[in-house]
């Protein structure tokens, strides 16, 4: 492996070694940032549309989270099958995945980089969790509302 130095402004030298591979992982955690950040985006419209009762929208918008669930899981296969590749990736992929993301200071610049992104995804994926579960609760409600709407006689056909 290459070693690279650089002169940080305060003049302290920084050295990294050169790793295409944790490069690439670094480049897939990106990637899965970008999407949870898309997702969540889609999760704050899709309660919106619900709110406003707009059906299109909310249809539109469960397809368009669907493709961005199928996105990550392709992701993290790709992550698992960069890791497979090499034996030390692996234990670092594992060792990054389990370390608590607020203590990345002590890192190499691209391992730092990685629990820094590892961090931002699952506050994101914590917070599309929570309005998933505020918006399935307001979906019961106004299910339960609608239901009780029904005159008596309807309901037993549709029972």
């Amino acid at each position: 492996m290459q070693l690279l130095s650089s002169v940080s402004r305060k003049g302290r030298i920084m050295e990294r070694k050169e790793n295409p591979q944790l490069e690439k992982l670094a480049s897939l955690f990106q990637r899965r940032y970008n999407i949870v950040s898309e997702l969540k985006k889609e999760t704050d419209e899709l309660s919106e549309a619900m709110q406003r009762q707009d059906n299109v929208s909310v249809d539109l918008l469960l397809d368009l989270r669907q493709e961005a669930l199928n996105k990550l899981e392709n992701n993290w296969v790709e992550m698992n099958l960069l890791v497979e590749e090499e034996e030390e990736l692996r234990r670092t992929f594992q060792r990054l995945l389990q370390e608590d993301s607020k203590h990345s200071a002590g890192y190499p610049f691209l391992e730092r980089r990685i629990l820094e992104l590892r961090g931002k995804i699952d506050e994101s994926v914590g917070f599309i969790k929570e309005r998933d579960a505020r918006t399935t609760a307001q979906a019961l409600q106004t299910q339960k509302f609608l239901w009780e709407q029904i005159p008596a006689e309807l309901k037993e056909e549709v029972v």
